[in-house]
């Protein structure tokens, strides 16, 4: 099934903002090498980095759009199965996991979405 002019514009918005997103979190990340990063944060302090946690806020707002799209029928089922398979593939990072819990009372307005991280975290 083709995709709707409104939802190639989304899916294109979407795709953007998390190009720009994974490209401020470290090379290990995107490769998806989870334990070499793991490391790095130990090594190197960097767990509390201000500039990571504010990436990482930016990550979760684009999955919470992201979320409420799909709820919203404007991104297809297809399209939303990938994305939130690689929300998955993220959260298998603890850093990333810890800093979801530093900051998901951000999004009480939106328990959906808490519920939704919070299944997909207990699923790992």
């Amino acid at each position: 099934m083709a995709m709707k002019s409104e939802q190639v514009h989304a899916f294109l918005a979407c795709t953007s903002r998390f190009e720009r997103i994974m490209s401020e979190f470290p090379i290990e990340i995107r490769k998806g090498d989870v334990d070499a990063y793991e490391k790095h944060l130990e090594s190197n302090r960097l767990r509390n980095d201000p500039k990571l946690t504010a990436t990482a806020i930016r990550y979760f707002n684009l999955c919470s759009e992201e979320f409420f799209l799909h709820r919203e029928d404007v991104i297809p089922d297809g399209v939303w199965e990938k994305w939130s398979l690689s929300i998955r593939h993220m959260f298998r990072a603890k850093w990333l996991r810890d800093k979801w819990q530093e900051v998901q009372n951000e999004y009480s307005s939106y328990p959906e979405f808490r519920q939704f991280m919070e299944g997909l975290i207990e699923s790992l």
